[in-house]
C-alpha cells in the first residue's frame, strides 16, 4: 500500500511509493474494520489532542525533541505499555521537506518498527517551525500483535502534539475567526453490496484532505464548526477470493462535519461529528472530534493555530462499513 501524506496548510500532497509491510495489511479483516471504528467513535484526550481504539494507563500520545532534532513518540497501548517510535531509528521513507505557509517546512515520513509477531505503522509529519511555537508533529497509526497467528489484534489512532497547542491559550471574549488547512488519515472498511469491490472485501487505506473551520467566540469560550473534506486517498483491497487490488481515490469525497461544538477558556473543543459518503445511504453515521487552539496569537489577536484529530464511523443501507481516524491543522493566515 502505497503512503500518501499531506502536508500542512497548503503544500499540496506528496505520494510515497515505498509499500506497508506485507505483515500488516494482508492481516487486515473484520476485526481491523471494528477497531477503526472504535477509534473513531472514541472520546478525544488532551495533553496532546489524541483519538484511540481501546483503553490505556496513559491515554494520550506524547512527542518530545531531541536536541538534535530527533522526535520521540510515544504511543499508548491497550497492552499497559507504550509503544514508542523515534524518528531515527524507526524510519521507514521519508519525502522532502515540504513549504507551507510563510515560508515554514513540515516533512512528511512513515516510521516503522517490527518486533517478530508485533509491528507498528505510523503515517507523521513534523515541522521544526520556530515561528509556530517551535515544532509540531502529527500523525495516525496502526499497531499489530500476533501478527504470525491466527487472528491478529490491532490498535489504531491518531495524534497531534507540540508546545504551542500544550498550554491554555488567552481567548477573545468575542468575534469569530476562520482557519483552513489541510488533514491526513487512515481508514479501513468492508464492501458491502451498495460498494463497487465485492461484498466482503476488506479494504485499508490512507487519505489526505482540507481542513476548514469557523470559531466563534464569547465569554468564556465559544463554538466551533468544522469539516474535513477528502480529497485523495490510496487503497488496498482484499478481494473475497484474496485477490489484492490498489486503486486511488475511493473515499474521495467522504466530508467529515461538526457543529457548534462548545469550548470553554481552556481552548479544548470536544464533540459529535457527521459523516456523508457521495452515492451511500448511510444508516449509521457518527465519530468524535478534538481540537485545541494555539497559545499564541495571530495579528487579529485570535488563536493563530487551530490543531485535533477526528473520526467517523458508517455503515450503509447495503451494508459497506467503515472507520476513519485522522488529524487536521489549520491556521488563520493573519
Amino acid at each position: 500500500m502505497g503512503v500518501v501524506v499531506q502536508a500542512v496548510g497548503g503544500g499540496g500532497i506528496a505520494s510515497n511509493t515505498a509499500t506497508t509491510p506485507d505483515a500488516i495489511k494482508q492481516s487486515i479483516d473484520d476485526q481491523t474494520n471494528e477497531i477503526a471504528r472504535a477509534a473513531a467513535v472514541a472520546e478525544p484526550t488532551y495533553g496532546s489532542v489524541s483519538q484511540l481504539s481501546g483503553t490505556s494507563p496513559n491515554s494520550h500520545a506524547d512527542v518530545s525533541r531531541s536536541d538534535d532534532g530527533v522526535y520521540l513518540i510515544s504511543l499508548p497501548s491497550a497492552g499497559g505499555s507504550n509503544i514508542s517510535l523515534n524518528t531515527d531509528e524507526n524510519l521507514y521513507s521519508s519525502l522532502p521537506e515540504i513549504v507551507i505557509i510563510d515560508g515554514v517546512a513540515v516533512r512528511p515520513m512513515v516510521l516503522y518498527k517490527d518486533n517478530g509477531d508485533s509491528a507498528t505503522f505510523a503515517g507523521v509529519y513534523t515541522g521544526d517551525i520556530d515561528n509556530l511555537g517551535n515544532w509540531l508533529a502529527g500523525g495516525y497509526w496502526l499497531h499489530g500483535t500476533d501478527l504470525i497467528g491466527v487472528q491478529p489484534d490491532f490498535e489504531m489512532g491518531a495524534f497531534i502534539d507540540g508546545p504551542e497547542i500544550e498550554d491554555d491559550p488567552d481567548l477573545p471574549t468575542g468575534g469569530s475567526a476562520e482557519y483552513s488547512g489541510e488533514a491526513t488519515g487512515i481508514y479501513v472498511g468492508i464492501a458491502g453490496t451498495d460498494h463497487e469491490y465485492a461484498s466482503g472485501s476488506n479494504i485499508l487505506g490512507e487519505y489526505t484532505g482540507d481542513f476548514i473551520a469557523t470559531a466563534n467566540f464569547e465569554n468564556g469560550g465559544g463554538t466551533l464548526n468544522g469539516e474535513v473534506i477528502i480529497t485523495e486517498s490510496f487503497d488496498y483491497i482484499i478481494l473475497v477470493d484474496s485477490s489484492t487490488v490498489e486503486t486511488t481515490n475511493l473515499v474521495e469525497g467522504v466530508r467529515i462535519s461538526w457543529s457548534d461544538v462548545r469550548f470553554t477558556e481552556n481552548g479544548q473543543a470536544t464533540g459529535d461529528v457527521s459523516v456523508s459518503i457521495p452515492g451511500l445511504d448511510l444508516v449509521e453515521n457518527e465519530g468524535k472530534t478534538g481540537n485545541k487552539f494555539s497559545t499564541e496569537t495571530d495579528s487579529e489577536g485570535n488563536p493563530r493555530l487551530l490543531a485535533g484529530t477526528h473520526g467517523g464511523s458508517i455503515r450503509s443501507a447495503g451494508g459497506t462499513e467503515a472507520g476513519y481516524i485522522g488529524v487536521h491543522i489549520g491556521v488563520t493566515g493573519e
